[in-house]
């Protein structure tokens, strides 16, 4: 493994998406502070892996533990949206539009521009005949991101 991480700790950087992207932000700014990176990088594994472990269920047919396993991936890292999405698409499996409607606005506030959360927020939206709401989304879906 390559040690330059964590003062030499020899833990290994995993690689792809936002599991990637936060376990480099976590290293970059533990400085001499290993204890509390340590903290954060378990935070960050606990919510890697009770997220999978969601969307696992879900892909089984397991609603009722893949919603508490996504609900504990929240509690751990509320800031990060793929536990959200994937709460969202738990609780449309229930029938519950209002609560997936709730995730789904949520994950947006975290990641604006996922423009597939946008466009089952927006199916949600026309489900629940909320046109008006419906129709915002859709118009911000075509706004352009922030620096583009």
């Amino acid at each position: 493994p390559d040690n330059t991480y964590l003062g030499e700790a020899g833990i290994a950087p995993p690689t792809g998406g936002t599991f990637h992207v936060e376990w480099e932000h976590i290293a970059s700014i533990s400085g001499a502070d290993a204890v509390g990176a340590e903290s954060e990088l378990r935070r960050l594994v606990f919510w890697e892996c009770a997220r999978k472990l969601g969307d696992i269920y879900l892909a089984n047919g397991h609603t009722s533990q893949s919603i508490e396993w996504l609900k504990k991936a929240i509690h751990c890292r509320p800031d990060l949206e793929q536990a959200h999405d994937s709460l969202g698409y738990a609780r449309l499996e229930t029938g519950d539009l209002m609560a997936a409607r709730m995730s789904f606005e949520r994950s947006l506030e975290i990641h604006p521009w996922n423009f597939m959360t946008r466009q089952k927020l927006a199916e949600i939206l026309g489900d629940l005949n909320l046109l008006s709401e419906q129709e915002n989304v859709c118009r911000e879906s075509l706004q352009r991101p922030p620096n583009q």
